[in-house]
């Protein structure tokens, strides 16, 4: 076992993890653009592996809170990308509307309202699985170099 077979197992971890958060946002409808799905990546570090993506997963899984107006370019992009098209007042119009609105109320998500993105429970559940094969693959070879040692020792 070398430690490019121990990264490789987590890289795999990793990659489930990103389908099926993309997954999960397509479920729950979550997904507008798909700009935050597009944004998973794995980098490969040299020692170790890690999951990159975009800022808006924090607020697929935890939503808005009230108190603060989201950035009106955020919620024109939005407007956009949903194909929404207001008849009777201009797109800016309606981004300061919804802004406003979730400034005083928050978003569906952080209301309960809607369902929000499983991100790390999913992220949880990938690495118990990798927890498993990791230590799986750490116990065959100290089992077998235990068992190289004792033949060492028996042989002599």
């Amino acid at each position: 076992m070398s430690y490019a077979e121990l990264l490789d197992i987590v890289a795999k971890g990793l990659g489930n993890a990103a389908s099926r958060i993309v997954e999960d946002q397509r479920a729950k409808n979550i997904r507008a653009s798909g700009q935050s799905a597009d944004s998973l990546e794995i980098r490969e570090l040299e020692t170790s592996r890690e999951l990159w993506g975009s800022h808006y997963f924090y607020f697929e899984e935890h939503g808005r809170k009230s108190g603060k107006r989201p950035p009106m370019i955020s919620i024109l992009e939005w407007i956009r990308v949903k194909g929404i098209r207001p008849k009777d007042i201009s797109e800016k119009s309606l981004a300061f509307l919804i802004a406003r609105k979730i400034g005083e109320k928050g978003t569906n998500i952080y209301q309960g309202l809607t369902p929000a993105l499983a991100f790390m429970e999913i992220l949880e559940q990938e690495f118990k699985s990798v927890d498993k094969q990791l230590d799986a693959m750490i116990t065959e070879n100290i089992d077998q170099l235990v068992i190289e040692g004792l033949d060492k020792i028996f042989k002599q």
